[in-house]
């Protein structure tokens, strides 16, 4: 083998290509460099999907431009058209390797290290779906006072569902979202 290949292959530095991929793009070149094609207007549907792809082919940049707080942004008929009906409300989780290699490992049992995975995806996923949830409020309510009245209605009914029996008292989005990503942080396996 060339010492070249020698080298690559026992390669532990920082990801070379880590610029040129979208979980790394700020929202603004994400939003600046998406071309949406023809596959992609496709994705809105009620299918389910796979989406398959070597790195950097554009997977993550699909993914993100399908839910609804991105595709709010894209400048093009048919993404207004869909956040116009809010017929599809898509939302992103990242799961990236550093998530994955940040859950607790080797030492653990199976079924442990398994419970911290559902909980840490869902987790992710609760955060998620707040971020989409914090788009369309801010779209159906444009005025402030209604917004803040729906907004307080939903967080309600949230925390009854997430906390039941907790006394819940949160004004925001935003609130809920710390309160998420706290209990992730102080959470023991």
């Amino acid at each position: 083998m060339p010492r070249t290949a020698l080298k690559l292959r026992g390669y532990k530095g920082a990801n070379p290509f880590h610029e040129g991929q979208a979980k790394a793009f700020t929202d603004r070149k994400l939003i600046e460099e998406f071309f949406p094609t023809s596959t992609f207007w496709s994705r809105f549907n009620e299918q389910h999907e796979i989406l398959i792809g070597t790195r950097g082919s554009g997977k993550t940049a699909i993914l993100k431009m399908l839910s609804y707080s991105w595709l709010r942004r894209l400048e093009h008929e048919r993404a207004s058209v869909i956040q116009k009906e809010k017929n599809f409300i898509g939302f992103y989780i990242p799961l990236h390797l550093e998530f994955i290699a940040s859950l607790p490992g080797q030492g653990c049992p199976d079924e442990q290290r398994l419970q911290y995975f559902q909980f840490a995806f869902n987790c992710a996923a609760i955060k998620a779906l707040l971020r989409e949830i914090g788009a369309l409020l801010v779209d159906c309510y444009p005025d402030p006072q209604r917004r803040l009245n729906a907004e307080s209605q939903v967080l309600g009914h949230l925390c009854e569902l997430w906390f039941p029996g907790e006394k819940c008292e949160l004004n925001a989005v935003s609130d809920l979202q710390w309160k998420i990503e706290c209990l992730y942080h102080t959470q023991l396996f």
